[in-house]
């Protein structure tokens, strides 16, 4: 329900704009469509997909979505040349894989790894995480097991909401953390900020970006 919540506030206050590109002069094509009102009413309906003792449902689970995103990777050079735009620059990234029914697990596995590569990195320093996550269920054992607070992670909503666009979901969610650290954040108060999510089968990623 809090996904829900929060991808409404952000929908209402045209958070996505300078982020969703319409494909005509249209001003709600500016805003995500799925994005929309929810109520506890709405979610308690859903049917389990394992009834009767299921939990996952379509509104804690992640939809598959049509969508898109652009992110350029450039040298420090070609930055430069370009006159130095707002811009995030990678940290550092990792990919690691998890038994196939345990794909859950794989976000969890590729942040640790993340950690574990930044040898005395102070985690409290992350204050933005976009996760793509599948289900509810995951975006709490995330949360959970790695001790990232509520407020950090997909502060605009997840993919439970805006759906999983499949082939797209890391450059989305770059382009989400792009948003909270550049857009949303002039002063650069929030310097740090990570990406992360699993792909079918059992693999993990995660990036962390700060900003320059």
């Amino acid at each position: 329900m809090k996904s829900h919540l929060r991808a409404e506030t952000a929908r209402e206050g045209r958070r996505f704009q300078g982020e969703i590109v319409p494909f005509r002069a249209s001003r709600e094509e500016m805003r995500d469509e799925s994005a929309i009102a929810a109520t506890l009413e709405d979610i308690e309906a859903e049917m389990a997909y394992c009834p009767p003792d299921g939990t996952l449902t379509p509104a804690n689970t992640s939809q598959p979505h049509d969508g898109a995103a652009i992110v350029v990777v450039v040298s420090e050079d070609a930055w430069r040349k370009l006159g130095k735009p707002p811009a995030l620059r990678l940290i550092a990234s990792a990919a690691e894989g998890v038994e196939p029914d345990h794909e859950a697990d794989a976000p969890i596995a590729a942040m640790n790894k993340l950690y574990g590569r930044l040898n005395g990195f102070d985690r409290a320093s992350v204050q933005a995480i976009e996760l793509s996550e599948t289900s509810a269920a995951q975006a709490i054992a995330v949360m959970s097991t790695l001790g990232i607070d509520d407020g950090i992670l997909n502060s605009d909503g997840g993919a439970i909401v805006r759906g999983h666009p499949m082939g797209a979901s890391g450059a989305v969610l770059v382009v989400r953390l792009f948003t909270r650290l550049i857009r949303r954040n002039p002063e650069r108060k929030t310097k740090r900020g990570a990406v992360t999510l699993g792909a079918i089968g059992g693999l993990g990623l995660a990036a962390m970006f700060e900003t320059i």
